[in-house]
């Protein structure tokens, strides 16, 4: 046997282990390692506050792991890591779980590159850099030249960005460094403007105010939306595409939790309102609400304080603390007028 093969043979046996041992409780776990391999993953979990099942799924995810020294490898790495962009115990904890295979990236030739780049590439300050690291850490994993700068030099071009707005996009959602610009940008893109037939500059406001789409399926997920939109509330499509540019978080909510039940209760709560029509005047912002945690206890508090339905279509995006103090008002208001 090869060398190469018979590095490749001990981390495909090492793989068996790990994935044969942690099917049961982690007690169980040094009975299969040497010595070395348990003490090591005795540390990692002390060092990072594992529970025993965050630490079989580290182990399952990187089997590696065990080969690694703990005192030179992964310490300082995951030393070098916590002060290099200011992290908190447990947002250290949270990255290495999103990414186990960085214990695996040498962190003078991977890390350290990769993080230095992405603050010049996008001029980002330490704490944007961190709020992109936190919650993307699999961008340690790739390759700036071949993936990361491709999707943001495409993204840019294609809806003519500025440096800072670009920034201002990856902050907000550090998803986008991991999207390939060929397999999910761009056909998002053109999809989503062939459908409501936007402008390029259209197209770049709403992405501009929501750039999570570029996140969403399309087939599950936004152009059932539209359509749903389209044929319940009969929009042409210039009113769906005015209604969308208005309110882009439609395109963020959900249509089985939110929009549906949304748009059937007031439908069943106002059945002599143009729900058309008020939507037009105030935007499709209560049909975004969570059924389940806002629209249904809010019309129920309402029955309850004999508050009319039809005064509560402009009071959804109210927080709980401002509606309570509105339905208060309302209530004294009623107790007035006795």
């Amino acid at each position: 046997m090869g060398a190469q093969a018979a590095v490749g043979f001990h981390w495909t046996l090492q793989y068996l282990l790990v994935s044969l041992v942690c099917a049961h409780p982690v007690g169980h776990l040094a009975s299969g390692l040497s010595s070395a391999e348990a003490r090591a993953v005795s540390v990692l979990q002390r060092r990072l506050r594992l529970t025993d099942r965050e630490l079989q799924r580290t182990l399952v995810a990187h089997p590696a792991v065990l080969g690694y020294s703990f005192e030179t490898n992964i310490a300082p790495k995951l030393d070098a890591l916590a002060r290099r962009v200011a992290l908190s115990e447990a947002e250290l904890k949270k990255v290495v779980l999103l990414n186990p295979f960085l214990l695996g990236l040498s962190y003078e030739a991977n890390i350290e590159p990769t993080l230095t780049r992405l603050e010049m590439e996008l001029e980002l300050a330490p704490a944007e850099l961190r709020k992109v690291l936190v919650a993307q850490p699999q961008v340690l994993g790739l390759s700036v030249e071949s993936n990361i700068l491709p999707t943001l030099e495409g993204l840019a071009t294609r809806l003519r960005l500025e440096a800072a707005e670009l920034r201002r996009l990856v902050v907000r959602t550090p998803q986008l460094l991991t999207m390939s610009m060929a397999s999910n940008v761009l056909p998002t893109l053109d999809t989503i403007q062939a459908r409501l037939e936007l402008s390029d500059e259209q197209l770049r406001r709403l992405v501009i105010s929501l750039p999570q789409v570029l996140g969403l399926s399309l087939e599950s997920n936004v152009l059932p939306k539209l359509d749903y939109l389209q044929r319940e509330l009969g929009f042409s499509t210039d009113e769906l595409r005015e209604q969308v540019l208005r309110e882009p978080t439609v395109l963020g909510g959900s249509l089985t939790s939110s929009i549906q039940p949304n748009l059937e209760l007031w439908r069943r709560e106002l059945p002599d309102t143009d729900l058309k029509t008020e939507i037009s005047r105030r935007g499709l912002r209560f049909l975004c609400c969570s059924f389940a945690r806002r629209t249904e206890p809010r019309m129920e508090l309402a029955r309850q304080c004999s508050v009319p339905s039809d005064m509560l279509l402009g009071r959804m995006r109210l927080t709980d603390a401002q509606f309570d103090a509105w339905l208060a008002r309302q209530q004294a208001t009623a107790s007035g007028g006795l």
